[in-house]
């Protein structure tokens, strides 16, 4: 009965070490699997971002990215883009929201819709009002405007809000900057002024 028992414990103690086995394989191949994703979307995102940013840097004068400026009231505010055009400087707040988005321009809280679902999110549009603040306090009387740029990862089936540039809308949302035909001394003194404070 002994060698009976000792048999079983054998069995099972070697069925259960392979089972720990085969659940340990499992759980490395998962991990490795969701490591890979994050790798391949962060590699997305940053090629998707990029591009996005050379083409600002095509329709501007120059253009600072990822700066941190004064807003004024002691505190620091970062700036995902500020360019320098012909029309004034201009702050581009780049958001990465995949899925479809809902929001309009006086609406407090906006909505991404994944699937089955939502996520709210604070509207970027008063965000970004609050950093053209920030950079007209610094800019010495420039004109200073903003955008909030979405990349192609989300979708506005509604219609997209005043003030909301996406990949595809982005020419003919700055179209007005052709409008101006030099860079006035103004605009780059304003320019000029927020180097300084960076440097």
């Amino acid at each position: 009965m002994s060698s009976m028992n000792s048999n079983m414990q054998d069995y099972l103690s070697e069925f259960f070490k392979g089972e720990a086995e085969l659940w340990m394989y499992m759980l490395f191949i998962i991990l490795l699997a969701m490591m890979l994703l994050l790798v391949v979307w962060k590699s997305r995102n940053r090629n998707n971002r990029k591009q996005l940013l050379r083409r600002l840097k095509k329709m501007s004068e120059g253009i600072m990215i990822d700066i941190e400026i004064p807003d004024g009231v002691e505190n620091i505010v970062h700036l995902d883009c500020l360019l320098l055009t012909r029309a004034g400087l201009l702050v581009i707040d780049i958001k990465d929201y995949a899925g479809l988005i809902f929001g309009a321009e006086s609406i407090d809280v906006w909505t991404q819709v994944l699937g089955n679902r939502s996520y709210k999110f604070d509207n970027p549009l008063f965000q970004n009002q609050e950093r053209v603040m920030a950079v007209k306090s610094l800019a010495l009387g420039a004109p200073v405007s903003g955008h909030v740029l979405f990349t192609s990862a989300g979708e506005f089936p509604k219609g997209k809000p005043e003030g909301v540039c996406t990949p595809k809308s982005l020419t003919d949302d700055l179209s007005y900057i052709n409008e101006f035909n030099e860079l006035p001394s103004s605009v780059v003194d304003g320019w000029e002024q927020i180097k300084r404070l960076l440097s």
